[in-house]
């Protein structure tokens, strides 16, 4: 009546573990399988490990991709400390 939902203990898990998954990056169909392991007793926590290991690499990856990036656009805003600031913009080494 008061409009507030009510959950279960069981249920309470799945949405902290969804709530977990989003906040690491998981997407939408690897955090469907990370839940779907968490309730099935048959299933090999390795199934978890190599989804966890296939984000994490990704992860990796585009950490080396900013870091790369970060590096180009330090130089292009030191080349323009370095050359241009000041002058006119269409000059800008940037």
């Amino acid at each position: 009546p008061s409009g507030h939902r009510v959950y279960g203990a069981a249920v309470q898990e799945v949405l902290t573990l969804i709530r977990h998954c989003r906040d690491f990056g998981f997407s939408i169909d690897e955090t469907k399988a990370l839940v779907s392991l968490s309730t099935s007793e048959e299933r090999d926590c390795a199934e978890a490990r190599d989804i966890a290991q296939v984000h994490l690499d990704a992860v990796r990856s585009k950490l080396s991709e900013l870091q790369n990036l970060e590096r180009s656009l330090s130089k292009f805003v030191q080349a323009c400390s370095d050359q241009c600031v000041g002058g006119p913009a269409p000059k800008c080494t940037i």
